[in-house]
């Protein structure tokens, strides 16, 4: 695709690349042998040969092996490094969406997590981003264990309220799948309070363009 000239923006209204596992580390914890740094520089390296106009790169959880602060600072290092043309620390078209996952609580445990990703990403782990009109909400695990999403759930249903067009294509962004909604959903999913008063998988099935 690079090679012939990259991908058409036609008709593409957003075009967002996602992924996720990236276990960066630093000295300091962590047992993930992965080469991060070099395989999230080749994936951005790799995503602007593709669309040097990439309206988002969004990192869905685990961006961290264990959630220490100098692993944040060295993922972060990386974000607003030089592969990352088209965010420009910042200052580029491309929008920078980070989703907080289990790995990020380890070294801190699942409540003073979420402060600690927002301080370090300069981000919330619960939020909706507007890409070129479409809404994008993303939600990290909080509550009763890493995996639990259900204490989210008067947030998501406020941001659902407050779309501005509730037809339109919604986008959720979570480290944890919903329980058969996707391959391996079967065998590895979040807890989204399902039966329980706090049901985020009612209320998304009332909303099928999520």
């Amino acid at each position: 695709w690079a090679a012939e000239g990259g991908l058409s923006r036609e008709g593409v209204k957003a075009r967002l690349l996602i992924g996720s596992d990236l276990h960066i580390q630093t000295a300091i914890g962590g047992n993930e042998g992965r080469d991060a740094d070099k395989k999230l520089e080749f994936a951005m390296d790799t995503i602007y040969a593709l669309d040097p106009q990439l309206d988002a790169f969004c990192l869905v959880g685990d961006v961290t092996d264990y959630g220490y602060e100098s692993q944040y600072q060295h993922l972060m290092a990386l974000i607003n490094g030089p592969h990352n043309t088209g965010y420009n620390a910042g200052n580029g078209h491309t929008q920078v969406i980070l989703c907080q996952g289990n790995h990020e609580t380890y070294a801190h445990g699942v409540t003073q997590a979420r402060p600690v990703f927002e301080k370090q990403t300069g981000q919330l782990a619960n939020k909706v981003v507007d890409i070129n009109g479409v809404p994008v909400i993303t939600m990290g695990p909080i509550g009763a264990s890493d995996h639990s999403y259900s204490a989210n759930y008067e947030f998501f249903c406020d941001a659902l309220d407050g779309l501005e067009d509730r037809d339109a294509p919604v986008i959720l962004l979570t480290h944890h799948q919903v329980h058969n909604t996707s391959y391996t959903s079967t065998e590895w999913y979040g807890d989204y309070g399902e039966g329980t008063e706090n049901d985020i998988v009612a209320v998304m099935k009332q909303h099928p363009n999520i």
